[in-house]
C-alpha cells in the first residue's frame, strides 16, 4: 500500500511538471535567440533535407557562431513529420519531456548524497522551474540537452559506487562523451570523472593518471572536427600583453562571479561551498572532486569567453548562460543543504554573508542586465514596480538568516527564483508575440 502511494505521488508530480512545461512552451511562436537558436534548428532541417550537417556560416552566408551538433541531430527526425511552427513546438515539447525526465535522477542523487530525505520533490520542483532550466527549455538551444546529459550522467556515476559498478561507470562516461558533442565546454565532464577517479581511488593512481591523459586525447580529437575552443583560447592568452587587456580579464572574472552570486541569490552558493568542504555523507564525498573540478573548469572557461566580448568591444555585463550547469548544481545541493541543516549559527561568517547580500541589494539598480547574452535576468526585475517587491523578499531572506528561520529562507529563495523565471519568460513571450521579423523558422 505504501509503495503504491509513493508511486502515485511520483506519477502525479511528473505529470504536473510536464503539463506546466508544455503549457508554457506553447505560448511561444518562434526562435528568440538570433543567430544561435535559428542555427541549431536550421542545422536539423539541413540534415534531413540535404543529408549533411552544414555550418552556421554556410546556413547564414556570413561569419557567425557554430553550435555543437548533437542537439540538432536529436531534433532532426521531428522535421520528417512536422514543418514550420509545428516543428518548433515539437522541439519545445521534446525539451519538456527531457527536463521532466530529470525528476528521477535528481531524486536519486539527493537521496544518495544527503541524510535528510524530506522535501526532496519540493527542491526538485524549484530546480526544474529555476531560470537556468525553465528559460532554456523554452528555446531550441543546446543548453537543455547539455544539462539533461550531465544530470543523468551524474546519476549513473554515483550509482557506479554502489551497484553494477563497471556498467554504470561506462554509461556515465558515454553521457559525458555525448555532452562533449553538445556544448564547447562539454569535454570538462570527462575530465571531471577522470580527476575524481584519480583522487578517490588511492590504490589506482596510475589508472586515474592514464584516464586523465586519455580524456585529454579524446577531447583534442573531438575538437579537431568540431567547432574548437582551443585556438580561441590561445589567441586570448596571447592578447594578455597590455594593461588594458589585463583589466578586461579581471573585469570578466568579477562579472562572472557576480553572475554566479545573482543567479543563486548567494545563499545556496555559500551553502554549496560549505557542503563541499564539510559533508560527512559518504555518497557526497565520492563525488566531491567531480563537482569541484566540473564547476571550477566551466567557470574559468566561461569568464575567458566573457573576456573575449570585452576584447571585441562588445557590451557584456553579467552572463549566466555559460555557467548554467554549475548554477543548477549549486541551487540543487545548496537548497538541500539548507533543508538538512537544523539551524543557522549566527557568527562572523554569516554576518559577512548578510553584509555582502545587503551591499548587492543596494547596488543592484546600477547593474546593467540589458545584454541579450544574459537571458536569465530580465529588465522587468528592476522596474519601479518590481524593485519594491524584490527588496521585500530580500529583506525576508536576510531576516530569516539573522533569526535562524530556515523556512523563511527557503520560501524567500523560492519566490526569488520563481519571480525571475516568470519575468524572463514573460519578456521572451512579449518578444515572440510581437512577431520579431528576424526569426528564421525552417519552413
Amino acid at each position: 500500500m505504501r509503495n503504491r502511494q509513493a508511486f502515485l505521488k511520483i506519477a502525479l508530480f511528473v505529470l504536473l511538471v510536464l503539463v506546466i512545461k508544455i503549457a508554457i512552451a506553447l505560448q511561444f511562436s518562434g526562435p528568440q535567440v538570433i543567430p544561435d537558436e535559428s542555427c541549431v534548428i536550421l542545422k536539423a532541417k539541413a540534415l534531413i533535407s540535404m543529408g549533411e550537417l552544414l555550418s552556421c556560416n554556410n546556413l547564414f552566408g556570413r561569419l557567425t557562431g557554430n553550435p555543437f551538433p548533437l542537439y540538432s541531430i536529436v531534433i532532426a527526425p521531428l522535421y520528417i513529420f512536422l514543418k514550420g511552427l509545428s516543428f518548433y513546438y515539437a522541439i519545445l515539447i521534446l525539451n519538456a519531456f527531457l527536463v521532466t525526465s530529470l525528476i528521477f535522477p535528481l531524486k536519486k542523487i539527493l537521496e544518495n548524497t544527503f541524510e535528510n530525505k524530506k522535501n526532496i520533490l519540493i527542491i526538485i520542483f524549484i530546480v526544474l522551474f529555476a531560470p537556468q532550466i525553465l528559460i532554456f527549455g523554452n528555446l531550441g538551444m543546446t543548453e537543455t540537452l547539455f544539462t539533461v546529459l550531465n544530470i543523468w550522467g551524474l546519476y549513473f556515476y554515483i550509482n557506479s559506487f554502489y551497484v553494477n559498478k563497471t556498467r554504470n561507470k561506462i554509461i556515465s562516461i558515454i553521457f559525458a562523451i555525448l555532452a562533449a558533442f553538445t556544448r564547447p565546454f562539454g569535454f570538462v565532464v570527462l575530465m571531471a570523472i577522470a580527476v575524481n577517479e584519480f583522487v578517490i581511488n588511492k590504490r589506482k593512481k596510475l589508472f586515474g593518471l592514464i584516464a586523465i591523459m586519455l580524456v585529454i586525447f579524446i577531447s583534442l580529437s573531438i575538437n579537431s572536427f568540431l567547432p574548437s575552443i582551443f585556438p580561441t583560447l590561445l589567441t586570448k592568452i596571447e592578447s594578455l600583453n597590455t594593461a588594458e587587456h589585463l583589466i578586461y580579464l579581471v573585469k570578466a572574472f568579477v562579472n562572472q562571479t557576480m553572475s554566479m552570486v545573482w543567479a543563486t541569490y548567494l545563499v545556496p552558493l555559500v551553502l554549496f561551498i560549505y557542503q563541499i568542504f564539510t559533508s560527512k555523507n559518504e555518497g557526497f564525498k565520492k563525488i566531491r572532486f567531480y563537482l569541484i573540478f566540473l564547476n571550477l573548469s566551466i567557470f574559468l572557461l566561461s569568464f575567458q569567453h566573457l573576456y573575449g566580448y570585452f576584447i571585441e568591444g562588445l557590451p557584456a555585463s553579467i552572463s549566466t548562460r555559460y555557467i548554467n550547469l554549475p548554477i543548477t548544481f549549486t541551487i540543487l545541493f545548496g537548497l538541500h543543504c539548507l533543508n538538512e541543516k537544523e539551524k543557522f549559527k549566527l557568527n562572523v561568517k554569516s554576518l559577512l554573508i548578510i553584509s555582502v547580500f545587503v551591499l548587492l541589494m543596494i547596488f543592484t539598480p546600477k547593474v546593467d542586465f540589458s545584454n541579450g547574452i544574459t537571458l536569465i535576468f530580465s529588465n522587468y526585475l528592476f522596474t519601479s514596480k518590481i524593485i519594491g517587491y524584490f527588496l521585500i523578499i530580500a529583506t525576508i531572506l536576510v531576516a530569516g538568516l539573522v533569526l535562524n528561520k530556515k523556512r523563511a529562507v527557503l520560501i524567500s529563495l523560492t519566490m526569488l527564483f520563481f519571480t525571475q523565471s516568470a519575468l524572463t519568460t514573460y519578456g521572451l513571450y512579449v518578444d515572440s508575440a510581437m512577431g520579431n521579423k528576424k526569426l528564421m523558422l525552417p519552413y
